[in-house]
């Protein structure tokens, strides 16, 4: 079953910004969905499996943005 995790995420101050955070974590494993908004300075991710929220927070780490639930 999917679920939606919502992060906030400082830092997102354009739309490449987005469309960055977008790239990397629709490549994690078990990902279905990103959004990532610079108005929200949030990101929204569907995914599917327990495994990939760990990856999610640290791809956004390794992309340089502090995560917070």
């Amino acid at each position: 079953m999917a679920q939606t995790m919502r992060l906030r995420v400082e830092g997102i101050h354009c739309e490449r910004c987005e469309a960055q955070i977008e790239g990397a974590l629709s490549k994690v494993p078990g990902v279905v969905k990103v959004t990532a908004s610079r108005a929200a300075q949030g990101v929204d991710v569907v995914m599917q499996g327990d495994g990939a929220a760990k990856t999610v927070k640290d791809r956004l780490r390794d992309l340089g943005y502090e995560p917070a639930v």
